[in-house]
């Protein structure tokens, strides 16, 4: 097995292994109210962390398609604060924003 067999491998491994993580975390939530709660009182809630995870994915394989087909791109880049702010997630469900991550990773580990 090459070097980049045993890296994409390790990589398809991270990708998998993370979003089973967010799900048995997730699933150990047994106060509801944990889901109002911000990291630091004025940091992100648990609907904002996950929206910010599914949006950097997002705009990570946007960069990486971008960079494969041009030479020299001018790459987008989004603020991850105000992205958060503008879609709202704060006031979205975390588990149905979990399922929009799980959602769109799937294609991107097959």
């Amino acid at each position: 097995m090459s070097a980049n067999s045993t890296h994409r491998n390790w990589q398809i491994d991270s990708l998998e292994k993370s979003i089973v993580i967010a799900e048995q975390l997730l699933s150990s939530i047994t106060d509801p109210a944990i889901f109002d709660k911000r990291d630091g009182g004025d940091g992100w809630t648990i609907s904002e962390v996950l929206g910010h995870l599914l949006d950097a994915e997002i705009g990570f394989f946007k960069r990486a398609k971008i960079t494969i087909e041009q030479d020299n791109p001018e790459l987008p880049y989004s603020d991850p604060n105000q992205s958060v702010i503008e879609k709202g997630y704060a006031s979205q469900n975390a588990i149905d924003i979990f399922k929009q991550w799980q959602t769109n990773r799937a294609p991107f580990i097959e």
